[in-house]
């Protein structure tokens, strides 16, 4: 009786996980799909300036506007002029950023080294910084990058710029970060716990 119960158990929080998952890919989806034709934007041939003028001028009223003080150890990866299109969870474990100043430059959170600038399906053009203090930061979806391997940078240095390389619905940053290097053996965490 117990093994059936515990079955059921797994059974439900499994499909609320998937349901979940599911949800924030559709609402992703929905603002990327709402952006491009709330701003009657004609022709697949857009460019960076199209889609921010489009995004400031009708903004999405799911998208909240946050709010973060300055930690003056950290620099924001974007600039502060933005929106989160999606928040950090477990299930995402990164927060995704959208500027609404048309700035799409991507700058070091912190100061270290680069360990990785490559390319996968999901997150497009990347980079990871391993920082001097331990941490490591992701920045995905970028249409390009200024730095390579092994390239020492600056808090604040410019990295990269904004895209939607990978699977994106629209122009931002996927930006995480790690107590080690990400998805091995390492643990995220909210990036406004340094913010």
């Amino acid at each position: 009786m117990k093994l059936q119960k515990r079955k059921k158990f797994i059974k439900g929080n499994l499909i609320c996980g998937i349901i979940l998952l599911l949800t924030g890919t559709i609402l992703e989806l929905y603002t990327g799909i709402t952006t491009i034709f709330q701003g009657n934007i004609k022709g697949i041939n857009l460019n960076l300036t199209e889609i921010n003028t489009s995004y400031n001028n009708k903004k999405d009223p799911l998208v909240k506007e946050v709010v973060y003080n300055d930690d003056p150890s950290w620099a924001f990866p974007t600039s502060t002029n933005y929106n989160i299109t999606s928040s950090y969870s477990n299930y995402h474990p990164a927060i995704d950023i959208v500027t609404t100043d048309g700035n799409t430059n991507v700058y070091a959170a912190n100061s270290g080294v680069i360990v990785t600038d490559s390319y996968k399906w999901d997150g497009g053009n990347y980079l990871v910084l391993q920082q001097d203090n331990g941490y490591y930061t992701l920045y995905c979806h970028l249409s390009s990058k200024t730095v390579t391997v092994g390239q020492r940078v600056e808090k604040g240095q410019i990295i990269g710029i904004m895209g939607r390389t990978g699977f994106a619905t629209g122009v931002h940053l996927h930006f995480s970060v790690w107590n080690g290097y990400p998805y091995e053996n390492s643990t995220h965490i909210n990036p406004f716990d340094f913010y």
